[in-house]
């Protein structure tokens, strides 16, 4: 039932939509001094953001979980999966988060 559901969908479509959202968060975290994959790395499903210094990763993390945001620390960075159940209203909320953490 599932590859059936991915055919319907096609994979270019779920692809590109995978890549929509992401470039959306990272256009929004590039002024907050984050740093990305380079373009010949980044994978829109599966990529890691590298976090400013002001971030503490730990407390990101709590503060994330505390609003059902699941990421995985990596270092001084956090690892994002973004797939066809997150929306826009996932991103927004990830960054309001975010912004958060750096007041």
């Amino acid at each position: 039932t599932g590859l059936k559901q991915i055919n319907i969908w096609g994979v270019r479509n779920i692809e590109n939509y995978c890549n929509q959202l992401a470039e959306n968060l990272l256009n929004k975290l590039k002024p907050l001094n984050f740093s990305f994959e380079t373009k010949e790395y980044f994978n829109p499903h599966l990529f890691s953001l590298g976090l400013p210094k002001e971030i503490k990763p730990l407390k990101l993390i709590n503060r994330l979980d505390n609003e059902n945001i699941y990421v995985s620390i990596r270092g001084s960075y956090i690892r994002v999966s973004i797939n066809v159940f997150n929306n826009e209203e996932d991103i927004e909320k990830l960054v309001s988060v975010i912004k958060r953490e750096l007041i």
